[in-house]
């Protein structure tokens, strides 16, 4: 009995906090957190890596974050793109 009633309580309530859910803030905040642990530090490491093209070090860096933003850019996009077939559907 004591577990249905927690189930109600549980069930539509935004106040409770349910554990198992698999995107649940904390949970995703965690997931977003490891793609740029994982992910984007390689890129930054790449760009950090490559060999500057310039023989003033501004310069060089300013090509470096001219190659982000394009990659942001792209990506970014994709993703408009992607969230519009999406709504479409």
């Amino acid at each position: 009995m004591a577990k249905h009633e927690g189930a109600q309580r549980l069930h539509k309530n935004p106040n409770i906090l349910d554990l198992s859910d698999k995107d649940r803030p904390t949970k995703l905040a965690e997931v977003f957190g490891e793609i740029y642990d994982n992910e984007w530090e390689d890129v930054f490491d790449f760009f950090d890596r490559e060999p500057k093209t310039s023989s003033k070090s501004d310069e060089g860096t300013h090509d470096s974050v001219d190659k982000r933003l394009h990659i942001l850019k792209v990506i970014f996009s994709l993703l408009q793109v992607m969230y519009t077939e999406h709504m479409i559907q």
